[in-house]
């Protein structure tokens, strides 16, 4: 009968950490989206889309009016060619199709710091997967904190999604 008890209360107190851990993550990706959300509300940047950007909107571009993935943006009818991976122009065409042309971009940036932060909670799984859970909070803290890239998004990256699918 003791052990019965014992095996409760051990259940018990698992419940409670594991409450613990899902309030404490659900609180940091809510103050991750917060703050990249105000970062992107107060920020302006004179030209977002350029460099490789620019080509990733161009295949998007294209994708969505012409139905051809190419990056070339100044022919009536662009010809088809695969320098770059489909996935992000294919959200950046779906982007275009619901938004329209100019209205897509602030969407995307918002769904990239959705991403990013769900990236820092993904490499806190991963942390625990690999690691005991006091050194799993180093690379999450890391990440959540310390990470400029991951926080001061104001650019068409594709690093986001593909980090994404990766730890999924």
């Amino acid at each position: 009968m003791d052990d019965v008890l014992q095996e409760i209360m051990d259940d018990n107190k698992n419940r409670r950490s594991q409450w613990f851990l899902l309030c404490f993550l659900i609180s940091l990706f809510s103050l991750a989206v917060f703050i990249r959300f105000e970062y992107l509300k107060h920020t302006d940047v004179e030209t977002p889309i350029r460099g490789d950007a620019y080509q990733y909107y161009a295949y998007g571009y294209n994708l969505r009016h012409f139905g051809i993935f190419s990056q070339n943006t100044d022919l009536a009818k662009p010809i088809p060619d695969s320098f770059r991976v489909p996935g992000y122009p294919l959200l950046i065409a779906t982007l275009i199709f619901f938004m329209g042309d100019t209205n897509f971009y602030p969407l995307i940036l918002y769904l990239q710091s959705i991403l990013s932060s769900l990236l820092v909670i993904l490499t806190f799984f991963l942390g625990l997967k690999l690691l005991p859970r006091w050194g799993a909070t180093k690379p999450f803290l890391r990440l959540f904190c310390f990470c400029p890239r991951c926080i001061f998004i104001k650019h068409l990256e594709t690093k986001k999604l593909s980090a994404m699918l990766l730890l999924r």
